[in-house]
């Protein structure tokens, strides 16, 4: 699969540096703070080399169905999502396309005989040419958050890329741009599939007037900071004074009190709850990365007054699946019950089905085979009646030979 590189003013992350140019100086450090992975992204990263996979070798997502891609088994789910931009992909009328391709915005400099400040590029899903149209497709795994195309910049950021690619394999460049983003898991009132088309010419002013004067101020070191909907995804959110100051001032405005239980929103106008809603997506996006903070100190040793951290609830799991089919089988009891094909159900779910016939894990000797464990820590307040998780740097290394 495509190594997938990410420039620090990337084409996923301009929505956030281009509105605040502060944000991508900050990111510019090399002590700066990235963003979190989760399971559902490396679910997406698994869903794009699925995709990758079935576009090199043309085939259809099924066919790859139970197989591994990044440590992620393909569901019917993930093919039939994957199904909806081969598709697309697959009936664009193109001349000549590219997958995963590589593109970088250098020649936005070069084309005037300067050099690139920084490292500009990035990996663009689906590019697809004829002499009209350059196509930019972008396939998007995730659920909770529906992608718009217009407006993007990301797209745009692609496109441009998508641009400068084909005049060096010799094309000549088409008149407009269409950017499509494919989000089949994500509800939208347009649907899983929906485009933005501008003139070329557009793109290129756009580049001019916008991309390239933030690029020149995160460069020059700007510190202005903007507050706005892109705080959410910033890495740098949860140590934000602008964002911070915004939070408190909305808090003041809102409560004469601070310090004071909010009132009930029953007690609230109706016609400035809307209001309310609109400014705490801001403030719990960053109360969410003061979280994650506050958490990765924690992590590394240091103490922060009045928080801890404790242990997940822990998850039961089975520590030998052969010894529990052999005991499970012996009983003869709704076997086939037993399994989530191809493996055992949770104990959890067998505990439930054994409790039909007024049985318990013990009673067949399966509750020797159970072990739980946590998926982690999370943040909670020192008065948590929970144990402190080990934190520090004796937790990060088992103990060695010396």
């Amino acid at each position: 699969m495509s190594e997938r590189a990410h420039a620090i003013l990337s084409a996923s992350g301009s929505h956030i540096w281009l509105n605040c140019t502060k944000s991508g100086e900050l990111s510019m450090h090399p002590d700066a703070p990235q963003r979190r992975g989760s399971v559902y992204a490396a679910e997406g990263t698994a869903a794009h080399d699925l995709a990758e996979t079935c576009l090199r070798e043309d085939k259809d997502a099924d066919l790859y169905i139970g197989l591994d891609f990044q440590g992620f088994k393909v569901t019917p789910e993930m093919a039939d999502a994957v199904q909806v931009y081969l598709d697309h992909c697959r009936s664009l009328p193109a001349i000549s396309f590219y997958i995963e391709q590589n593109i970088t915005l250098a020649k936005l400099w070069e084309r005037d005989g300067l050099k690139c400040p920084t490292p500009l590029f990035g990996t663009s899903d689906f590019l697809a040419l004829n002499a009209e149209t350059l196509f930019v497709t972008d396939y998007k795994h995730g659920v909770g958050v529906p992608v718009e195309a217009v407006g993007n910049t990301q797209f745009l950021y692609y496109g441009l890329g998508g641009l400068f690619h084909i005049l060096e394999r010799g094309f000549q460049l088409p008149k407009q741009v269409t950017m499509t983003v494919v989000q089949p898991r994500a509800p939208h009132k347009d649907g899983p599939v929906r485009s933005w088309t501008i003139p070329t010419i557009d793109l290129f002013v756009w580049a001019d007037t916008v991309l390239m004067p933030a690029v020149m101020s995160v460069i020059a070191g700007d510190t202005t900071y903007q507050t706005g909907q892109h705080c959410r995804w910033c890495p740098h959110a949860g140590q934000c004074p602008a964002l911070r100051k915004q939070a408190l001032t909305v808090a003041r405005t809102q409560f004469d009190d601070v310090t004071a239980t909010p009132p009930s929103p029953n007690l609230i106008p109706l016609e400035e709850l809307g209001a309310i809603l609109e400014q705490a997506e801001l403030i719990s996006g960053w109360v969410s990365q003061v979280r994650a903070v506050v958490s990765e100190a924690i992590e590394k040793g240091h103490k922060i007054d009045g928080w801890k951290l404790v242990p997940k609830r822990a998850t039961r799991k089975w520590v030998d699946e052969e010894a529990v089919s052999t005991i499970i089988e012996a009983n003869h009891i709704l076997t086939d019950s037993f399994y989530t094909p191809p493996q055992i159900k949770s104990p959890a779910q067998v505990e439930a089905i054994l409790k039909r016939d007024k049985r318990t894990l013990s009673d067949i000797g399966l509750d020797q085979f159970i072990t739980a464990e946590s998926s982690g820590t999370t943040l909670a307040p020192d008065a948590d009646s929970r144990p402190a998780a080990a934190t520090g740097p004796q937790t990060t290394f088992e103990d060695v030979d010396l």
